[in-house]
């Protein structure tokens, strides 16, 4: 039987702790694990390791040297000075001269120059370049391309024309219709731009101001055919499923008819 077994056997602890034990021991007393259960099994002690100094020792006195001279016969007794280690430089010098070959050492950085006045003048060009393109652009191309647009002269309204124009102001047909071509390259295709005696069916009471519906100052010359000009007041959404113009169907005959007339002599 084993010195552990035979440990076992003795205290009724189980063999596999005992050699836990036995081994923790071992460690701990810096002996080997076989000692440790000798010892246990014959009932002995375990030495125990010397623990570790928490301090340097302090250094020992000089030593004391007997010498015996021949005359006297007497004892001497002489000391010896310790070696004495030498000491390190202080923990601060250290540092300071650390600090002073990192700082030499590094690289000088310089700042980027700010220029303000470059910058106001890139502001001031950005702007003129926008307000360029913006207002003088669109007014040549409007010039260049409607130059087919001169102003031109209409007939004179019949009495039916005038009729219905007083129908189209009943109605509040500027406050959707404009009667105004101006000299926009949005306005282009709309026909001769608009100007002060051109047509006697545009005045004051008629040019609107809000685009809602296409402008009606040429709409006679766009669509001739009387019956189209009926059907769009009668029906808007045949022509255009998404219009928001309402039905005349509630005009009298005659009322109906003078306002397609006048429609129709705005050329």
């Amino acid at each position: 039987m084993s010195d552990a077994g035979a440990v076992a056997a003795t205290t009724g602890v189980p063999e596999e702790l005992i050699m836990r034990a036995a081994k923790a021991r071992a460690a701990a007393s810096g002996t080997s694990v076989d000692a440790v259960l000798g010892a246990w099994t014959g009932g002995g002690t375990i030495a125990t390791a010397a623990p570790a100094p928490d301090r340097a020792p302090e250094p020992a006195a000089p030593a004391r040297v007997e010498t015996t001279t021949p005359d006297s016969g007497s004892a001497a007794t002489s000391e010896t000075p310790a070696p004495v280690a030498p000491e390190a430089p202080p923990v601060a010098a250290r540092v300071t001269v650390a600090a002073r070959v990192d700082r030499d050492a590094a690289p000088l950085l310089v700042g980027r120059v700010d220029r303000p006045m470059m910058v106001s003048a890139a502001l001031v060009a950005l702007f003129v370049m926008s307000a360029f393109f913006a207002v003088a652009v669109p007014a040549l191309d409007a010039r260049n391309v409607a130059a087919d647009q001169v102003p031109g002269t209409t007939p004179i309204l019949s009495a039916e024309g005038l009729a219905g124009r007083d129908v189209y102001l009943e109605q509040g047909c500027m406050y959707c219709h404009t009667q105004q071509v101006r000299t926009v390259v949005t306005d282009i295709g709309l026909g001769p731009v608009t100007e002060p005696g051109t047509s006697p069916a545009v005045g004051p009471p008629t040019l609107g101001f809000v685009r809602i519906g296409p402008d009606l100052t040429h709409i006679g010359s766009r669509y001739e055919d009387l019956d189209i000009l009926r059907t769009v007041l009668i029906d808007p959404k045949s022509l255009n499923p998404d219009s928001l113009m309402p039905s005349y169907t509630y005009l009298s005959d005659a009322d109906l008819a003078a306002l397609v007339q006048f429609l129709e002599e705005s050329k």
